[in-house]
């Protein structure tokens, strides 16, 4: 009984002053946290609705507007939803469910790693290990889960780690081993592709083999079914796709997958195989140890071979086409799945399946090497513990005794936040009433009128708690039309731009956030001063001004023939769009 809260104690630690503040803040652990964290909030809130209000819509989410099925241009998360849902419609706060998800998906998923190790080991010791291992790779907490908290749920894979070593044909393990594999696999693809492979690989290998058969036919059935039925549960995607056959190209970001730098490059602090040094040592002896001891006295042989294979999977699914070895280029094609499998941008994050091995290994390896020594106290053992808990958690805070190629800065000692969106503004009460599309300005910057996530995805954050159709959008892919609808924003305020966007989207309202217009321009002109491409004089001029200028003049006159001012608060503007479509 005393596990789960000892877990949810230790997150809550390490993201100190998080739980502090659940209701009005959020994570900024990195820059992603300004765009990737608040589209999935959103996709998790839009869903909680429409499950319990109008369930056959899920797919009609109100961005990109008009465009049919907008969920299924990113990733819906669907799988967080048990752990989001339910707080989320009892209080209505985004943030707070948002941020019980993230904390009590990490703790769970310890303690899940810490439950199944001491099965293993019948060392609770050894369960601790294997907790702390998963906690202190950075990626858990701040380089990649803090922006995209659905894929912390990761209670069941311990568990169907569990269930894989088992060679039982029993009907009641194979309906729980499918239940687990359908609820772990619709939180990402990036979870499914690995878990569906890795145990079909298994369920092969069992078939090949008399006495386990039937078991490996009952297993390879199992697999099949789950798969199966992800694909129902992302039949979204698929449409998604069919209606956009240039969907790779319709993306904010690079869909060309950066070559993977060997051999250091998979266990970086931004990798999820980034697990401290003092991890893969311990694995190192406890290998040793296990290999040279005799078969009776060892810790189960089938977890160690099980924990293994998935660290090995998860490094082969980690591999891109061409990697660099000691910065030399290697092709790899076509003896890789990055070269298989079309439209995954990001094969490294399918190395969570490996980072979940390794803490196993390292639960095993400890209770490998406690072993060894017999008649160890227990005061000792637990003492040991500490130490090696203590050394992981070092190089996970300082960086402290980790290889060059490895070693990553020193982390805050706060965790940092940023305040969540407030709901209670007047703007809010306006856009609840009913009515049509909304655009908020400003949504791209460049000359090139590239969207820009931060903006977009504030604006979805906000559509929240008024649920508007919203011409904003932020996502893995946009629709095709959603450039053009862009470059018509980033026009506004221009009459004959917003008569065209009107015409396209049927637009009602305009929210103008003055204090943000040319904040996009400056940091990259920061960014391109600060890598000397740009003089230093290059970035003192006003950035935004115009725009501001322009929206300020309309809104001193109280609108014009086809803008009107309905409130502002402070620097934000709220505009009902009068003018009938242009003919």
């Amino acid at each position: 009984m005393w596990v789960l809260p000892f877990y949810v104690a230790i997150v809550t630690g390490l993201t100190w002053p998080l739980g502090a503040h659940l209701r009005t803040a959020l994570p900024y652990t990195w820059e992603a946290c300004h765009f990737d964290l608040l589209q999935m909030v959103w996709a998790l809130a839009h869903q909680s609705r429409a499950l319990v209000t109008a369930p056959w819509s899920i797919a009609e989410a109100n961005i990109y507007y008009p465009t049919p099925h907008a969920l299924f241009y990113g990733d819906a998360g669907t799988g967080a939803l048990p752990f989001f849902m339910p707080t989320f419609l009892l209080t209505g706060n985004p943030a707070l469910a948002s941020n019980v998800l993230f904390l009590g998906s990490v703790a769970l998923a310890a303690w899940a790693l810490h439950t199944v190790v001491e099965r293993w080991t019948a060392s609770h010791l050894a369960g601790f290990v294997a907790a702390a291992s998963f906690l202190t790779s950075r990626w858990v907490l701040w380089t990649w889960m803090p922006s995209a908290p659905h894929y912390a749920v990761l209670v069941y894979f311990p568990f169907i780690m569990l269930l894989g070593t088992m060679r039982t044909t029993g009907r009641g393990p194979a309906l729980l081993l499918l239940a687990l594999l359908v609820l772990q696999g619709l939180t990402t693809i990036y979870v499914a592709v690995p878990m569906l492979l890795g145990m079909g690989v298994i369920a092969a290998v069992r078939t090949l083999r008399a006495r386990t058969r039937r078991a490996g036919l009952r297993l390879a059935a199992v697999v099949l079914v789950a798969g199966m039925l992800l694909l129902a549960a992302d039949v979204g995607y698929l449409v998604v796709r069919a209606e956009n056959p240039s969907i790779m190209t319709q993306t904010p970001w690079n869909t060309s997958a950066d070559a993977v730098e060997l051999p250091w490059g998979l266990f970086r602090a931004d990798m999820p195989m980034g697990v401290p040094v003092v991890t893969l040592l311990l694995i190192v002896l406890g290998a040793i140890s296990f290999v040279s001891a005799d078969a009776e006295s060892r810790t189960s042989g089938v977890a160690w071979q099980h924990g293994a294979y998935w660290v090995l999977l998860g490094l082969a699914l980690s591999l891109t086409p061409t990697v660099r070895w000691f910065g030399r280029p290697l092709s790899l094609r076509p003896f890789v799945v990055s070269s298989w499998v079309p439209g995954l941008r990001r094969f490294d994050r399918m190395g969570l399946v490996a980072l979940m091995g390794l803490s196993v290994l390292a639960g095993l390896a400890f209770a490998e090497c406690t072993r060894r020594v017999r008649g160890l106290p227990a005061g000792i053992a637990v003492g040991l513990a500490g130490v090696v808990a203590t050394g992981m958690y070092v190089q996970y805070a300082r960086g402290l005794a980790m290889p060059a190629p490895l070693r990553a800065p020193s982390l805050p000692s706060s965790y940092p936040l940023e305040p969540a969106i407030d709901p209670t503004s007047p703007l809010i009460d306006v856009l609840r009433r009913r009515g049509g599309a909304l655009v908020e300005v400003p949504a791209t910057a460049g000359h090139l009128h590239r969207p820009v996530p931060a903006f977009n995805a504030n604006a979805m954050y906000r559509s929240i708690f008024h649920g508007r159709p919203l011409v904003n959008g932020y996502d893995g892919y946009w629709p095709a039309a959603f450039p053009n609808r862009m470059a018509l924003v980033a026009g506004l305020p221009d009459p004959l731009a917003l008569a065209a966007l009107r015409r396209e989207t049927g637009l009602e309202l305009i929210l103008a956030h003055l204090e943000q217009f040319g904040v996009a321009e400056r940091e990259v002109c920061e960014l391109e001063e600060a890598s000397g491409r740009l003089s230093p004089p290059g970035c003192h001029q006003d950035f935004g001004g115009a725009e501001r200028a322009a929206w300020l003049a309309i809104a001193e006159r109280g609108g014009r023939d086809d803008l009107r001012l309905l409130t502002r608060d402070g620097a934000d503007l709220l505009f009902a769009v009068t003018s009938s479509p242009a003919g």
